[in-house]
């Protein structure tokens, strides 16, 4: 309700999001691709107060997004390290373009994922997809991802014109 409040009163409002340490790691499966807490409610509240809400992810990989079409923005920061909460503050400035693409699909839902009809795994992973890994799966099942791998979009627009090419 404090959030909400505040964000009702600002002209933006920023909602930091994502995983707790040691909630995600190559030695175990996440439980599920939700946020994990009251987040998904937290950032509701706040969008439904201040329709410029920016939604700022740190986690290591996709998560669902149910708020998405309720949100500004999302700036998906993974894990920056040390120095990353300047370089998200000269993003959100717009003092550096953002410039980066995701370096996965983000799927709708968990079911939506390649690897779902072997999850969870145990100490013994089949990997039964095979081949259809990536866009591969979503392109055979003709499965819409939430955002496809190498997704990315920036301040900056800009048309080509009059190219010329070398001989």
């Amino acid at each position: 309700a404090r959030a909400a409040e505040l964000a009702a009163q600002s002209d933006v409002a920023l909602v930091f999001a994502g995983m707790h340490e040691g909630f995600e790691s190559e030695g175990h499966d996440r439980p599920d691709i939700a946020l994990p807490g009251s987040q998904v409610e937290l950032i509701n509240a706040v969008a439904s107060a201040n329709p410029h809400t920016v939604v700022i992810l740190n986690a290591g990989s996709p998560v669902e997004m149910p708020w998405l079409d309720q949100v500004a923005a999302v700036l998906e920061a993974y894990y920056p390290g040390q120095e990353g909460g300047n370089a998200v503050a000269r993003i959100l400035l717009g003092e550096v373009n953002p410039s980066g693409k995701l370096t996965e699909t983000f799927p709708i839902r968990l079911e939506d994922t390649p690897a779902f009809i072997n999850y969870p795994g145990t100490r013994d992973v089949n990997y039964g997809e095979g081949i259809f890994v990536g866009y591969r799966y979503y392109d055979k099942k003709d499965v819409a991802p939430l955002f496809p791998f190498g997704h990315g979009l920036s301040y900056t627009q800009f048309d080509y014109a009059n190219l010329q090419a070398p001989n």
